[in-house]
């Protein structure tokens, strides 16, 4: 019976070490998770803000594009979300990756002036496209060939 109680007595500290080991491990996940949740809205506000800046100096209508929770690129007018043409979607998928190769040469010179970013080393991209101004007017040749050279 001495013998039972012990080795019961030990698988149960042993139980415990590895229940608290568990629990550790737990409390580190969700830590993870929370700094994870709060980087992404604080990157998700950042590059909505930027896109909106990017977007100002190419488009002359009173829209504006919205980067939701999930990421998703809207473009919205007074009356509600608005029904983008071809060129409209242009100019804002233009306006989302000139945001983004912006962020990233931000990263980037933060990061040669000895600044530590979570988010890496970010960089110097080049913005390629193939035939960009198919489908749109006149005007918005104009605005985008000038933007060009910003992004």
């Amino acid at each position: 019976v001495k013998r039972q109680f012990r080795s019961a007595t030990a698988e149960d500290e042993a139980s415990r070490k590895v229940q608290r080991q568990v629990n550790l491990v737990n409390e580190v996940l969700e830590t993870f998770k929370e700094a994870l949740e709060l980087k992404t809205e604080e990157v998700r506000e950042q590059l909505d803000a930027k896109v909106k800046e990017v977007f100002s100096r190419i488009f002359i209508k009173s829209y504006e594009p919205e980067l939701t929770d999930s990421f998703q690129l809207l473009l919205k007018s007074k009356a509600g979300i608005a029904i983008r043409s071809t060129g409209e979607n242009q100019v804002l998928g233009l306006s989302f990756v000139g945001a983004v190769s912006e962020i990233a040469k931000q990263i980037h010179q933060r990061k040669a002036k000895g600044g530590d970013d979570i988010l890496g080393d970010g960089g110097i991209y080049p913005v390629v496209m193939d035939a960009p101004f198919g489908s749109l007017d006149l005007t918005y040749q104009k605005e985008i060939s000038q933007a060009l050279p910003k992004l």
